[in-house]
């Protein structure tokens, strides 16, 4: 049986090869997405001549993608919505083969499809590697970023001495942190700050911990940061690169995953970790 995708492709495949397999028109239908332009604007930007760019707007016209009023051309109602859909398959491969070695060999599957679709969001995002002289440069740029974040969201598969006592300054300030993590990292998490300073802070309300089966996926959002960490597709995590961004389509694109993520994800009462520790 074929997938839902399959099937959409047979239907629209003509319409997406008449795109892509014209450098012309693809270029026409981004410079129209700015605004209307005249056919020597046209032909200067595309650099070809006038004769071709009347041929590709006559043909985006047929397709309903582009209309003429004289010599002014512009994108119709459908074309903005296609160049907009290209623009964001564009970035989202200029995303993938910017960072390509932190993408490569990596597991992807916490990122849920509606997300990935969405990958365009991630555009203005940087790659921090370790490098020969600074092994740790990855973990010291998070942890200096986030020793400045007031309230934070975090999935945690993994999880270091060091950004646990991170976490607890963010909480002794006064800040805000909503954690998602596995079984295992609330063991550790617990032995690091102990059962009646977690109980303080969640009975407080700064501290709001859910418990999750599975991560594939570590990240941590704050008002002015988001970092990325993935696991190589062998299940061991690379420590050794993060994918960081401060921009508010990063930042909404980070809170929606947390809020995927928190949907399996059940929530951690005080009073049972005062059971437990009794």
């Amino acid at each position: 049986m074929k997938n839902k995708e399959s099937h959409l492709l047979e239907k629209t495949y003509d319409d997406v090869k008449f795109l892509l397999v014209s450098n012309i028109r693809m270029k026409i239908m981004l410079s129209l997405y700015d605004s209307p332009k005249k056919s020597a604007d046209l032909r200067e930007e595309t650099f070809t001549s006038s004769s071709t760019v009347l041929h590709a707007i006559t043909q985006l016209e047929k397709r309903n993608l582009v209309s003429r009023r004289g010599d002014l051309s512009f994108l119709s109602s459908k074309g903005s919505l296609v160049a907009l859909k290209l623009i964001n398959l564009i970035e989202t491969f200029t995303i993938l083969n910017r960072h390509d070695i932190f993408w490569k060999d990596h597991c992807l599957d916490g990122i849920p499809k509606h997300l990935k679709n969405r990958f365009h969001r991630l555009k203005n995002a940087y790659l921090i590697e370790s490098i020969l002289e600074n092994v740790e440069k990855p973990f010291t740029t998070y942890l200096d970023m986030l020793s400045n974040a007031n309230n934070i969201k975090a999935a945690l598969p993994v999880c270091f001495p060091r950004h646990l006592d991170n976490i607890k300054l963010t909480l002794n300030r006064g800040g805000k942190v909503d954690l998602i993590l596995t079984r295992e990292i609330f063991e550790t998490l617990i032995d690091h700050c102990g059962y009646m300073e977690l109980k303080k802070y969640l009975k407080k309300g700064n501290l709001k911990i859910f418990l999750i089966a599975r991560l594939d996926i570590a990240y941590v959002i704050s008002e002015k940061f988001m970092s990325i960490g993935l696991f190589f597709e062998n299940g061991e995590y690379d420590s050794t690169k993060l994918l960081m961004g401060q921009d508010n389509e990063i930042l909404e694109w980070g809170n929606d995953l947390f809020a995927y993520h928190l949907q399996s994800a059940q929530k951690v009462n005080y009073k049972s970790l005062l059971k437990k520790n009794n």
